[in-house]
């Protein structure tokens, strides 16, 4: 091969040129994605009360699609300042909108063909997307590769597409940026190797740990396990629909369930699909966090300790095994800061889509992300107009033009925000078309906003649930009180986080690096999210919210500690924040060992307390002994014939039964479609039985059948018999459904149906089940607007 000199101008084209292609890839691919997504959105609308809504969902959807097109796709075509100016993002947003507006033509002629027959529709939504799909696919593709390659390609390389020049030599530096660019990849992939294996690690670790707590002691969580049963009902319930998830928690960690629960349930494992997809996360989350120490500048032994103290902290890796929420929304986030780090160390745009997919994920696990992703785009702005904008006198000396650092930062700041901005609008719509309020997942029944478990709604009563229930309540509306929460969990989760904080302002005040005003920002932002709700009353009284201050401790005492140039200080410093990241793992430890409930333990259950919860999570005997009571309730209910139809409200603890049962087609649930306004005004007609337990506080406030027929698990309604009570936590009665007059009208939902009188509450002992003398009822029909619930958002 010709060996020669690269000028520096061609090199840069060379390399734009490789750049470029590759950003055309990614932007052809943008069109099938959004058409997988129309037909996601297309099954979750599966029952919607009209086509005209239905269509409507999904041409919202994708008209908002085009807005984060438009904004992906500019900003991995250009890396001037000129991100969103000029005819070229014209003609990519012109390309993007072709495709769209193709996929949207197909899919409004057939859903415009089809009839009102439910299963008809589910079949040729399916069918009519597919064909959308293909059809935008090809729009996208033949358009950005061909029209799109003519624009933004150099001048030599724009001519070799075009046919010039065909029969000439390629030129010499061409080929050897395309043979050191194969080299760097092939050596990116094996710089990986280290990565890899450390994920392996982690993940059989967190695997092996959740397979331990929920197969072999037999344990559960009521949060993690009603992601269980959502992804269970989309597939196994008596009308099967993606809706079933609710539309109260954040999808991502009950959507992941649902392949986990498929693969599981045959082999009987369906409870293990929560740890299953904790550890895939957990582990990611590691991994994660690990490489943003080292893009940080902490060397492999520090960062190999440190990332332990993660791993190790009992509310991160118990709420893997448990299948929560945490162990996802922290993968997304530590994602996006090292992408946000990265981009520090090398602003290319790519960085700024990758951080903006991650917060996007996040905000899709739990909404806390929303709040992380408005502090990470202030870091953009701040870093990139080196400076506040609006006050110009406080910007970094020497910075340059205004003009174009605005340009800078709004281009960047807008690609950043497209992804997140895209799955809010579709998530209010999809809450709007079948939940029927476009807010329902912040008001709506098993919202925090509407938990019983916070200061707003139990009052005083959460001041005696528990030393952080004491904090929470005393931090409700009072300055002071949300002050001193926030001391007493700093204290605890991360005694150096204040510290760290107070050390970084003189860099910030005196030497204007933004950078580190926006690292502060991002590492404070959850925890901030947490003393805005728990002023106003919305915050519950659990720990787990608090252990994200470690990590974020550490990410800030790194990013200082790195700057020292003295290595005996920087060493000194190395160990006491090693000391410092595992001291809330060992107070958790402590506290754990030392908590019980009614009875006294023994030394064995404090240890055993201490290994495998939390006091969140309560004593290992309290988790086991929920399993054990579902275990046998649905032993006694399997006794029943199964053409006999039982109603069970899923908003509470009764979910997880579904998994245990026989016949699961029997069972109507407060998620089918339908329920609320078919099945509740008259559940005589549609069942034989109905399973309640006992209407507490916690549970009656999420339960729509105990919120509409007050005294029914009493037996006070005449059209519901008390046929046996099962002892257990929850004493669950099982009621005997018995069809009323006929001409009688309602009159009051607190009365029961049809406006009987209610009867004095009967003296029960288990008894056997008697046979049943309803006549057996008539199937729940599948029209109607699907309502779904969820449980305490937690």
């Amino acid at each position: 091969m010709q060996q020669a000199t690269l000028p520096t101008r061609r090199t840069f084209e060379g390399t734009a040129a490789v750049y470029q292609g590759w950003g055309h890839a990614v932007a052809s691919l943008i069109g099938a994605l959004f058409t997988l997504l129309t037909l996601a959105f297309s099954i979750m609308s599966y029952g919607a009360e009209s086509q005209a809504a239905l269509l409507g969902m999904n041409v919202a959807a994708c008209a908002l699609g085009i807005v984060m097109a438009f904004l992906w796709t500019s900003a991995i075509t250009f890396r001037s300042a000129v991100l969103l100016e000029g005819p070229a993002f014209r003609r990519v947003a012109i390309v993007q909108l072709l495709g769209l507006v193709a996929n949207e033509a197909v899919f409004a002629a057939g859903t415009f063909a089809l009839d009102a027959e439910s299963a008809e529709l589910a079949y040729r939504i399916v069918v009519f997307t597919l064909v959308a799909a293909f059809v935008q696919l090809v729009v996208t593709f033949v358009g950005m590769h061909v029209w799109g390659y003519r624009v933004f390609l150099p001048a030599p390389e724009k001519r070799l597409l075009a046919g010039e020049e065909w029969q000439r030599e390629t030129p010499t530096d061409v080929e050897l940026i395309s043979i050191a660019a194969g080299e760097r990849q092939l050596s990116g992939f094996w710089q990986m190797r280290g990565w890899v294996l450390s994920y392996a690690v982690a993940f059989t670790g967190l695997l092996s740990y959740g397979w331990f707590s929920t197969v072999i002691l037999g344990m559960t969580n009521g949060d993690g396990t009603a992601r269980v049963v959502q992804a269970f009902q989309v597939l196994f319930s008596r009308e099967p629909h993606l809706a079933a998830m609710g539309f109260v928690w954040p999808p991502i960690p009950a959507f992941t369930n649902i392949p986990l629960v498929a693969l599981l349930r045959p082999l009987g494992y369906t409870m293990f699909a929560g740890s299953l997809m904790g550890a895939f996360y957990g582990a990611g989350a590691v991994v994660a966090f690990a490489s943003v120490l080292r893009a940080l500048g902490a060397n492999r032994l520090v960062t190999a300790v440190l990332t332990a103290a993660l791993a190790t902290n009992q509310y991160f890796y118990q709420s893997t095994a448990a299948g929560l929420s945490e162990p996802v929304l922290a993968f997304f986030l530590l994602a996006s800061l090292r992408a946000y780090i990265a981009w520090l160390r090398d602003p290319q745009p790519q960085h700024v889509m990758y951080a903006g997919l991650a917060c996007a994920g996040g905000l899709m696990c739990r909404y806390e992300a929303a709040v992380w992703t408005a502090a990470m785009a202030l870091a953009f702005m701040v870093t990139l107009y080196e400076g506040i904008p609006g006050f110009p006198y406080l910007r970094t000396p020497g910075a340059g033009s205004a003009s174009a650092a605005r340009l800078r930062m709004s281009s960047s700041v807008w690609a950043f925000l497209a992804p997140t901005a895209f799955v809010i609008m579709v998530w209010v719509i999809l809450n709007q078309q079948i939940a029927g309020s476009p807010l329902y997942f912040l008001n709506g029944p098993g919202s925090t906003r509407m938990s019983p478990d916070t200061a707003k709604l139990a009052g005083e009563g959460l001041a005696a649930y528990s030393p952080q229930g004491l904090l929470v309540f005393h931090a409700y509306h009072s300055i002071s009180g949300t002050v001193i929460m926030l001391l007493d969990r700093a204290a605890f989760f991360s005694p150096h986080i204040l510290l760290a904080s107070v050390m970084t302002i003189p860099f910030v005040v005196f030497r204007r690096d933004y950078r580190v005003l926006g690292i502060l920002g991002i590492v404070w932002s959850i925890t901030v999210f947490a003393l805005i709700t728990g002023y106003l009353g919305s915050f519950p009284p659990y720990q787990r919210y608090w252990y994200w201050l470690g990590p974020m401790g550490i990410v800030l005492s790194t990013y200082g500690i790195v700057r020292v140039q003295a290595w005996g200080a920087r060493v000194l410093l190395w160990v006491v924040l090693v000391m410092l990241a595992f001291s809330p793992n060992v107070r958790t430890f402590q506290k754990t060992y030392a908590a019980f409930d009614d009875a006294q333990p023994t030394n064995e259950e404090r240890l055993r307390n201490a290994l495998f919860s939390t006091p969140d999570l309560g004593t290992v005997g309290g988790r086991q002994e929920l399993v054990t009571e579902w275990q046998a309730l649905a032993t006694e209910v399997n006794k029943i014939p199964p053409e006999q139809v039982i109603i069970l409200d899923v908003a509470g603890p009764g979910g997880p039964l579904l998994l245990y049962v026989q016949h699961v087609q029997r069972f109507i649930t407060t998620t089918d479609i339908g329920f609320a306004d078919e099945i509740l005004p008259e559940l005589p007609l549609h069942a034989s039985y109905i399973l309640l337990p006992e209407p507490t506080y916690d549970v009656q406030s999420r339960s729509i059948v105990m919120q509409r027929y007050l005294g029914i698990w009493e037996g006070q309604l005449p059209w519901a018999k008390v046929v046996q009570e099962f002892p257990g936590q929850r004493r669950w009665r099982l009621l005997q459904l018995i069809a009323a007059p006929k001409g009688l009208q309602p009159q009051g939902e607190q009365q029961g149906i049809r406006g009987l009188l209610g009867s004095p509450t009967p003296t029960l002992t288990p008894i056997a089940i008697a046979s049943p003398t309803a006549t057996a009822p008539a199937t729940a029909t599948s029209t109607g607007t699907a309502t779904p619930t969820s449980t305490p958002s937690r």
